[in-house]
């Protein structure tokens, strides 16, 4: 009997324990955060913070928070209220390790359900605002939750003023969206997070006009914020300052004297001599420096922009008189279509050689952006500003910028010869128009199908030159020729017989001219594919025939040499 009792009390206990260890398991998730934060116009806030809580299991008796700022002073109570209108008093409590215990005053806890726990806390906007320009950027952040939360918001209640309070997207707030109500006496700016990860705090910036803080005392608002000591150390202010001066006077006088040492045909802007013109460039750039290392910014950047007028050149234009005798000869592609090299190319944005050293500069400006960063202040933008002053040693006077050349129109020309030798069909050659003493005074391409039928003379590609923003751009024409009354001119009257045709070089040569659809290598190698189609005799093959395949021939079939010295003269 007496062991019976034992058993039975042993189970009770046991009962007992379980049920005890169930009733202190509690289960809650965050489901929402918004505070509403309404300033004066002394720059003083008091923030309503709301955390949402769902309770899944047991029973929530005290919730804690970490992550507030050390300048919050809460008030002692909160208020927490259910999704069905219940609501209960709590106690808010900030231990010594800067921890906020929120307590239920309801012994029982929050059973299962959505609650909602309000509380309020004070502070300042004194290190949360910074001069901006002409504006205020505000800082204000909740504390980080230990689990992510969608929709975070957050209301500035601000004091009305000219100009509304905006958003800023900084960083993570790239994704923020704001609303603005504007009323009479007050601005509310709106700023939501769609989802803040788990333990980040959900930060927000907003811009913020003075006006609406006129009784903050704070002199970091008040008054912008001064640049940093510029380039140089303080303690060495003359020192370093005349180094720097004198390095980039020097730097700058030496790249816009071999420029204009470099340019043959190319005249400055202002019309003095090179030599005068750099050394009044390289004074004014010293100048600006100096002024802008002993903080009189202003002065400094109209003193380097007049340095810019001083460094940049034009390509003096070259008369073209009546063109004399001379003869249309096919020529070597490395006579013709090899570009044109110059000793100024170094110094030339548009050429490979300048675009290299253009991008060598840009590194290091950055590299010295990046180092002086450290100093603060205005110094990185400053220099990228000044650096600014190279554009016209690197993109005035360029190679496209010169007149109208036979190398040039090779050069242009020497993209689409590549394309067209990789169409088996066409076989492709430079023409030349060769003066007496062997100069060259224009140059094309010559094209033709490798069986062309008969009346065929070729297709010529020519360059026809535009200018655009001071700059001489090729764009390119196609010419058909072909005899008259032959094969080749029924062909074309029969597939363009809309277009007129126009004289060639001998009476009995009648010519068609097109335009590519672009200035592309590309458009304009199918266009003389399509003629070359359209010129090609379909009664030849090349290679081999297979037994029983049509080997007779028309009599028209010998096929044309290739052009000769006599034959295009």
């Amino acid at each position: 009997m007496l062991r019976h009792v034992l058993i039975w009390l042993l189970c009770l206990a046991a009962l007992l324990a379980v049920g005890q260890a169930h009733a202190s398991y509690t289960e809650a998730h965050v489901t929402g955060e918004d505070a509403r934060a309404v300033i004066a116009r002394d720059g003083s806030v008091v923030v309503t913070h709301a955390i949402s809580y769902r309770v899944v299991a047991g029973a929530l008796r005290t919730i804690a928070i970490v992550g507030f700022e050390d300048d919050l002073r809460f008030r002692p109570t909160a208020s927490v209220t259910s999704s069905d209108g219940q609501a209960l008093g709590a106690s808010v409590v900030r231990d010594d390790h800067d921890v906020v215990h929120v307590t239920v005053d309801d012994p029982k806890g929050l059973k299962r359900g959505d609650w909602r726990f309000e509380l309020v806390y004070e502070t300042s906007l004194v290190g949360r605002v910074t001069r901006e320009g002409a504006l205020l950027r505000l800082r204000f952040a909740l504390p980080p939750s230990r689990e992510g939360v969608d929709g975070a918001r957050l209301v500035l209640d601000l004091p009305s003023a000219p100009t509304e309070p905006r958003q800023i997207t900084d960083g993570d707030g790239a994704a923020d969206l704001s609303t603005l109500r504007r009323m009479a006496e007050r601005d509310e700016l709106e700023l939501v997070r769609p989802h803040v990860p788990k333990g980040e705090a959900a930060t927000f910036y907003a811009r913020v006009d003075p006006k609406a803080l006129p009784e903050m005392k704070d002199p970091a608002v008040r008054e912008p914020a001064p640049i940093a000591p510029m380039l140089v150390a303080q303690e060495g202010l003359p020192i370093g300052r005349a180094v720097l001066v004198a390095a980039c006077a020097l730097a700058l006088f030496a790249l816009a004297l071999a420029k204009g040492r470099l340019l043959a045909t190319a005249r400055g802007l202002v019309p003095i001599s090179a030599a005068a013109r750099a050394g009044l460039a390289a004074l004014f750039y010293a100048a600006g420096v100096y002024a802008e290392a002993a903080g009189r910014l202003t002065l400094g950047a109209a003193l380097v922009a007049l340095a810019m007028p001083l460094l940049a050149w034009r390509i003096a234009s070259e008369p073209r008189g009546v063109r004399g005798p001379a003869t249309w000869l096919v020529v070597k592609p490395e006579e013709a279509l090899a570009r044109a090299r110059s000793r100024a190319d170094w110094l030339d944005g548009t050429t490979r050689t300048g675009a290299l050293v253009l991008t060598c500069a840009i590194a290091v400006v950055l590299v010295l952006c990046r180092v002086l960063r450290a100093a603060g202040g205005g110094a990185p933008y400053l220099v990228a500003i000044d650096a600014l002053a190279i554009v016209p040693i690197f993109f005035t006077g360029t190679s496209r910028q010169r007149p109208p050349s036979a190398a040039r129109e090779g050069e242009a020309l020497g993209p689409i010869a590549a394309k067209l030798a990789s169409i088996e069909s066409v076989k492709v050659a430079p023409l030349a128009r060769v003066l007496p003493d062997g100069a060259l005074d224009e140059t094309r391409l010559l094209a033709s199908p490798r069986l062309a039928m008969a009346g065929a003379l070729g297709i010529e590609i020519g360059v026809a030159w535009q200018t655009a923003g001071g700059a001489t751009l090729p764009s390119f024409e196609v010419l058909a020729r072909v005899t008259d009354a032959t094969f080749a001119a029924a062909k074309m009257t029969a597939a363009y017989p809309a277009m007129r045709a126009l004289p060639g070089r001998k009476p009995e040569e009648r010519v068609y001219r097109f335009e590519p659809e672009g200035p592309s290598a590309a458009s304009c190698a199918a266009c003389v594919r399509d003629l070359a189609e359209i010129l090609r005799d379909r009664r030849l093959a090349l290679g081999s025939r297979s037994p029983g395949e049509e080997r007779r021939l028309p009599p028209n079939a010998r096929l044309p040499a290739a052009p000769s010295r006599a034959s295009l003269a």
